[in-house]
């Protein structure tokens, strides 16, 4: 155990009770406010007109559910009901499958379903995080205001359909674990290397939380007994290490490659600098703040805390807590410095460093708690400590709450929206054996219910980016009989063009496995079947095209 707070402020410890707030009445508000706001957020989703649930949704996310469906029918793991794919992480699209089998004909029920779901495994990791925070922190107010914190700042990353939710609930199971003192058997080292897999494969990228587990392992018992501590790391590794391996060999046997092709498109073998200018520059001041606050916090875990004059200053009272705190910040750190280092395309949507959102929390509470701290330096500093600890955690609970009714309330993708009604258009007045092609078609090939093939790349196979050099695009879709190709958005077309204006219209593809251009489609407008002007929040007046390229 850490010195505790009081005793490392020379606070007798009767005075210090008298002083406090109880805690029992802390944690229990803690966990109040985060179940009604489960409940809430469940009810809005679940009564809410469709579109404006629709809206919180990421375009991405239906590619999970698309592929659950058919999973769930019993047509393997593709998107398009063509080619199948391994483009993304397995854990949450396993998830899906069985909820997708009980509405696989009910897709906006689906999507309702799914955002409660999210909800609820948000919570649930907010809970952990409170049972975490309050070993850790001396003061229980920065405890619930970390707890509390972690659900709302992510929250509106959870609800969007994506794998975050069931990532950040595995993680908090790990760290929860791993915060445990005292010895551990071999056996329960196996169960937790077990633990550590199923994080890995709820994102892939979460290999970095992995190492810094496994040497967390090691070091807290090789100061110790250093054969006892490789026996430990061993019992771990080895099955964690074993699973990862068996999903790769079915990657290899199944699709020609041990990555999953949304990976090798994203990431370069080759280390260089990717700094994300587009991502910084068109991200608010508060974004920007929070992501720069969540890296000074990570560096500040750590290597803080290792001396008495820090923990004056911190108030940490539970070295396993506080462990468990640095194996999580050097995970997420190495994770940033690989995206970094080799990221060339599509690493920056803001989801995808949701899990700052856990250090960031940390770091609020720890502002908090260090300012308690300061006060309680002084006699009349300590009478203030428990008002200003409680008014601080208010103002930010309500701040942080307004900020998420926003975000569910008045904030809406509209490109989810022009996509489900173009998706609708496409299943009333085409076919069953249709075939479209898209980018970004995550959503149209969810709603449409028709064979979509994604020319993004990120859903569809090795095949296509090979294709797409050697044959070129008309080339590919020619040979896979597509027969109407949509364009959700022609924001980087002049306005003229997007009210359509226009003879012929040229639209490149790339290939970015290759950093190759697959060639241009030229798109008469008189071969245009539907169009659906749309109105972007960040980029204004657009439209959604439909172009017929081949009679069926």
């Amino acid at each position: 155990m850490l010195t505790s707070h009081a005793q490392s402020i020379s606070l007798p410890l009767d005075e210090a009770r008298l002083l406090s707030i109880p805690l029992k009445g802390i944690e229990r508000a803690a966990v109040f406010v985060l179940l009604t706001a489960g409940v809430l957020l469940s009810a809005h989703f679940l009564t809410s007109g469709f579109e404006r649930v629709l809206g919180t949704f990421e375009d991405d996310s239906f590619y999970y559910l698309t592929i659950a469906r058919r999973i769930a029918a019993g047509q393997g793991s593709t998107f398009d009901g063509i080619h199948l794919t391994n483009g993304y992480h397995p854990l949450w699209c396993a998830f899906l499958v069985a909820p997708m089998s009980v509405f696989r004909d009910r897709p906006e029920a689906a999507v309702r379903a799914i955002a409660v779901v999210s909800v609820w495994l948000r919570v649930a990791s907010s809970l952990l995080l409170l049972r975490l925070a309050a070993r850790a922190f001396s003061d229980r107010i920065a405890a619930a205001l970390a707890a509390i914190t972690f659900f709302v700042v992510g929250n509106a990353f959870s609800t969007n359909g994506m794998e975050e939710p069931l990532q950040m609930f595995a993680l908090m199971v790990l760290l929860t674990v791993a915060a445990r003192e005292g010895l551990v058997s071999l056996r329960e080292h196996v169960w937790r290397g077990l633990l550590v897999a199923i994080v890995i494969l709820s994102r892939l990228d979460m290999i970095f939380v992995a190492a810094a587990y496994f040497t967390h392992v090691f070091l807290g018992r090789a100061s110790r007994d250093r054969r006892a501590a490789l026996y430990a790391l061993m019992a771990g590794a080895i099955p964690c290490a074993l699973v990862i391996a068996a999903y790769l060999a079915w990657n290899a046997t199944q699709f020609d490659t041990i990555m999953p092709i949304s990976g090798m498109l994203k990431n370069s073998p080759l280390p260089h600098l990717n700094l994300p200018p587009t991502y910084w520059s068109e991200a608010s001041t508060g974004r920007r703040l929070l992501m720069l606050h969540a890296l000074a916090v990570g560096t500040f875990l750590l290597f803080a805390g290792g001396v008495e004059a820090s923990r004056k200053l911190t108030g940490w009272n539970d070295a396993g807590a506080v462990a468990a705190f640095r194996v999580w910040a050097l995970g997420i750190m190495g994770f940033v410095a690989y995206e970094l280092l080799f990221g060339k395309w599509g690493n920056w949507f803001s989801w995808y460093y949701q899990p700052l959102a856990f250090v960031g929390a940390i770091g609020i509470a720890q502002w908090l708690q260090s300012g308690a701290c300061l006060l309680r330096m002084s006699a009349s500093g300590r009478r203030m400590t428990a008002p200003a600890l409680a008014i601080a955690a208010a103002s930010l609970t309500v701040i942080m709450g307004a900020s998420l009714v926003q975000r569910h309330y008045v904030a809406g993708n509209d490109f989810q929206v022009a996509s489900y009604r173009a998706g609708l258009w496409v299943a009333a007045n085409t076919p069953e054996d249709t075939i479209l092609a898209m980018k970004d078609s995550g959503a149209f090939g969810f709603f449409s219910d028709r064979r979509v093939i994604s020319l993004d790349g990120v859903t569809n196979n090795l095949a296509y980016q090979r294709a797409l050099v050697e044959r070129g695009i008309s080339g590919y879709l020619e040979d896979e009989g597509v027969s109407l190709l949509a364009q959700h958005s022609l924001r980087r077309s002049s306005a003229s063009v997007r009210a359509g204006d226009y003879e012929t219209l040229a639209i490149e593809y790339r290939s970015n496995l290759y950093e190759r251009s697959g060639g241009s489609l030229e798109l008469p407008r008189a071969s245009e079947v539907f169009r659906l002007p749309w109105v972007s929040a960040d980029y204004g007046a657009n439209v959604f095209v439909i172009w017929r390229v081949r009679d069926r």
